[in-house]
This record gives C-alpha cells, structure tokens and sequence, in this order.
C-alpha cells in the first residue's frame, strides 16, 4: 500500500474567490478529491467498499489550519494518508505545500455504514487492508471542539432548500455543500475581509434532494460559530472559523 499520496496541480479559477484566494470549501473539495485518489489505490473506494462490503463511507468531521494564503495559479503539492483505523473510526491527514513552506494541514475522521442497514461498521468486516503498515504521524492531533452553542432567532441567516446539484453519489448533500452554506450566510464584502485560520465542521444527520434547510450563524471572541439544520431543528452540520488575529 502506498502509505502517503502526494498531487501536486495549481490553484485554478473555479477554486477562488473574489480576490483571488483559494476558497475554504475548494480546500475542504480538495481534500475529498485526493481522499477519492487514494481510497481507489488502497482498495478501500466507496465504490469498491459497496462492491466487496456492502458498505460506504461518511465523514464525521474534518479541521483545518492555514498558515499563509493560496491564491490563484500558485503551484501546490497536496498530500494525504491514513492512520490505523480503530473498530470504528477511520482518521485520514492533509497537508498543502506551496513550495517548500507548509500552507495548510488538516485532519478528518470517517466511518462505514452498512448500505442496507445504514448502521455502523467494524472496519474489520470490510475488505479495508487493516494489516498493512500505515503512517503513523497525525495531523492536528488536538481533540475536536464540542460545538454545543445555541442558537437563538437573531442568529438565523437565511434559508435554503437542497436541490439536485447538492446531491452526492450517496443520494444525501455532499459534505462540502455544507461548507458552502456556511459561507453563503456572509455578505461579499465581509468574505474578502476575514483571514480564516483555522475552520472545523462537524457532521450529523443526513439531509437529502428537497429538504428545507436553515443556516445560522453567531459572533464569537476569534470569528464564528455557525450551524446548518432542518426545518425541525434536527442538525446537519455545525461549523466553527477562527480568523487570524491582528499581531500585538
């Protein structure tokens, strides 16, 4: 098994933003991509976990952390790789190169569900290579923030309601539409200004093709908190930017 993947592309037009930054969701939509390129090499793809498991693959949260901003047509190296899965929980690591100075890393966390059952999975009954050696290094080994927040009315940005382009092979939002979402609930103007340092997003139920979605937000002491439910208050995803703070 190669143990780490590395892509190296640049920044692309469809991947900015209006000042010419790469976007927080096309790192996210990066992430996944080069997830997608190595999950095949492995064996261990959705496509080939249904085929030999019947199982598939769902993010449950993913972190990330910028160390200087990527801009259109900058020359990259992207990297990813696994760590040894525990009964249930499968950790994968980022890393973006811009030359030789690290730009961004981050960390994921997935788990298997049964395609009938849409119950979780023991690794260990899918056809995933737990016997292979797997890089043991971690990106971003800190524990996931909790995100218990609440919310109240003032906090709701807008709402929204989940269409066709948002569906994914699994039938359910893309995890990085939420992503989207997110950043939909800021003006332009306010987008250009904030220096995100670090963005984590936590996932919950699914949400699937004609589902009315809310979008919330909330000031915090270093940037936001936000949050994306039904209409019944059921969570989809909750998120946290920490922008980068002026230097004393």
């Amino acid at each position: 098994m190669n143990k780490i993947y590395r892509q190296r592309e640049r920044i692309r037009a469809g991947q900015m933003d209006t000042i010419q930054r790469l976007r927080l969701d096309s790192a996210l939509e990066l992430f996944q991509d080069i997830t997608s390129v190595h999950s095949e090499e492995m064996g261990v793809s959705n496509r080939q976990m249904a085929a030999e498991s019947g199982a598939y693959w769902v993010i449950t949260r993913t972190k990330v952390r910028f160390y200087e901003p990527l801009r259109f047509f900058d020359e990259i190296m992207a990297e990813t790789w696994p760590n040894q899965p525990s009964s249930l929980v499968c950790g994968r690591n980022y890393r973006i190169f811009k030359g030789e100075r690290l730009a961004a890393e981050g960390r994921s966390e997935w788990m298997l569900l049964d395609r009938q059952s849409h119950s979780p999975r023991d690794v260990a009954s899918t056809c995933y290579p737990l016997s292979e050696e797997h890089e043991q290094e971690k990106v971003l080994p800190e524990s996931f923030l909790r995100m218990k927040e609440a919310f109240g009315p003032e906090d709701l940005a807008y709402e929204i309601r989940v269409r066709a382009s948002d569906i994914d092979m699994s039938h359910h939002v893309n995890n990085v539409k939420y992503v989207r979402f997110m950043l939909d609930s800021f003006p332009v103007e306010e987008l250009e200004k904030m220096e995100v340092r670090e963005f984590e997003i936590r996932y919950g139920r699914e949400s699937r093709e004609g589902d009315a979605l809310q979008v919330w937000r909330r000031p915090t002491e270093d940037g936001w908190s936000l949050r994306v439910t039904r209409e019944d208050g059921t969570e989809t995803a909750a998120g946290r930017i920490r922008l980068k703070q002026p230097s004393a």
